[in-house]
């Protein structure tokens, strides 16, 4: 077990208690043989990591080789968990808002096996029932394994991504408009600048 104590000198130490029973007589336990571990190093780690994982501004995911979630950070929790319900051991489906969308999906995993890496813009579900578009970056957690598990970070691009579309949806306006003007329009980028229309 883990656990902490404090030591002589009144700082606290995490320590990994080890202990077998040795001897026994009359069927009980008499004589056990143990260790105590100083932990307190692997345990920081661990601490910073998930203070990191789940400070981030964007959502972590592990993934399984079968497409199964086994890690999510507290950003992917709250962007895709429906209600309470945990992520880890559900399908990726779960951020995919339809069948065609998880399966066209399968064409970023043969990216991330043919390059290491993949990365898209997707249209994921929320755990809101809200679709929003998101970056995604796929990443092989062993590098070394192109069929092994996957680290995807996803960050929410919705807002970008539907400036993005406003702004050629004007851009084709402005265009349709110039074309049918009855008159000449020239546009430049500034004064004596070059003509861009």
């Amino acid at each position: 077990c883990e656990f902490r104590l404090r030591t002589q000198q009144g700082h606290w130490l995490w320590v990994e208690a080890r202990g077998n029973v040795i001897e026994v007589t009359d069927g009980q336990p008499i004589r056990m043989l143990g260790t105590h571990t100083d932990i307190s190093e692997r345990v920081a780690q661990a601490q910073m990591l998930r203070v990191l994982l789940d400070e981030s501004a964007a959502a972590i995911l592990l993934a399984t080789t079968d497409r199964v979630i086994a890690q999510a950070n507290l950003r992917a929790k709250n962007m895709f968990a429906v209600g309470n319900q945990p992520l880890n051991g559900q399908s990726l489906h779960i951020l995919h808002r339809s069948t065609e969308s998880f399966e066209a999906f399968t064409r970023c995993y043969e990216e991330l096996r043919l390059r290491g890496y993949a990365r898209r813009e997707w249209l994921f579900q929320m755990g809101d029932g809200s679709t929003r578009w998101c970056d995604i970056h796929g990443t092989l957690l062993d590098p070394q394994d192109p069929e092994g598990q996957v680290i995807w970070t996803i960050i929410d691009a919705d807002d970008r991504h539907r400036a993005v579309r406003q702004l050629r949806e004007a851009q084709q306006r402005l265009t349709a408009i110039i074309e049918r003007f009855p008159g000449g329009v020239m546009v430049q980028e500034k004064m004596y600048g070059p003509i861009v229309a």
